[in-house]
C-alpha cells in the first residue's frame, strides 16, 4: 500500500499466501510444491546469495529494455518524421519535383535499424541502486525528442546539398539547367544517397 516491492521467501506450505501474495515470491531449496507453485523464483541450491544477484541481472535487463525502447521510438520518429516532411516541403536540386527516397532505400533502413536494435541486448548497463518502474510518458518524450534531432540533422543535410553549401559545393552537386535531365537525375541520386547514408547512421 505505500509502494514498495516486497519480496518473501518461504519453504512450506504456510508460505504460500504470502509467497503468492509478494511482488517477488522466492521459493528456497528444498520448498514445498505448494510453495514452488506461488512463487515467481525457485532456487535450485541452497543459500540466498542468488537474490542479489537476480535483483542485478533483472535490473540490468530492465535498462536494456528501455535503452531498446527509446531506440525504436526515435527512429521510427525520425524515418516517419523526415519521410512526411519531404514529401510536404523539400524538392530535389534544381528541380520542383518533390524529394522522396526510393521504397528499396527505406527497406534497407529499415533492416539495419534492426540489425543495430539487436546490439541493445549486449549494452554496458549499470544496475539501479532503487528498484525500476515504467514511465512510459518519459520514455516516450525523450525517443521523440532524440528523433526530432534526428529529423533536423536529415533536414539540414539535404538544405546543405540544395544549396551547395557548408558541407557541400558544386562538385558534389553540379548546377544543372531546368532541360538537363541527366544532370538533374544525376543530382537526386546523389542527395538521396546522402539522405539514406545520414538516416542510417543517425
Amino acid at each position: 500500500s505505500n509502494g514498495h516491492v516486497v519480496g518473501m521467501t518461504g519453504d512450506g506450505v504456510n508460505d504460500a499466501p504470502a509467497l503468492k501474495r509478494a511482488d517477488v515470491g522466492i521459493a528456497v531449496h528444498g520448498a514445498t510444491e505448494a510453495a514452488r507453485a506461488a512463487s515467481d523464483i525457485i532456487f535450485l541450491e541452497p543459500g540466498l546469495g542468488t537474490i542479489v544477484t537476480a535483483i542485478s541481472r533483472s535490473r540490468k535487463i530492465f535498462h536494456r529494455l528501455k535503452n531498446y525502447l527509446i531506440y525504436r521510438i526515435a527512429s521510427t520518429a525520425q524515418i516517419l518524421g523526415f519521410m512526411f516532411l519531404s514529401i510536404l516541403a523539400l524538392k530535389n536540386p534544381d528541380a520542383s519535383s518533390p524529394f522522396a527516397l526510393p521504397a528499396v532505400a527505406l527497406v534497407l533502413i529499415t533492416i539495419v535499424n534492426d540489425g543495430s536494435s539487436i546490439s541493445v541486448a549486449f549494452d554496458t548497463v549499470a544496475e539501479s541502486g532503487t528498484p525500476e518502474r515504467w514511465q512510459f510518458a518519459q520514455t516516450t518524450v525523450v525517443g521523440v525528442a532524440i528523433g526530432a534531432l534526428g529529423i533536423l540533422e536529415a533536414y539540414l543535410v539535404h538544405l546543405f546539398g540544395s544549396q551547395r553549401t557548408f558541407l557541400f559545393d558544386s562538385n558534389d552537386f553540379p548546377t544543372c539547367s531546368s532541360s538537363s535531365t541527366a544532370c538533374l537525375t544525376s543530382n537526386q541520386g546523389r542527395l538521396e544517397t546522402v539522405i539514406f547514408l545520414t538516416l542510417v547512421i543517425s
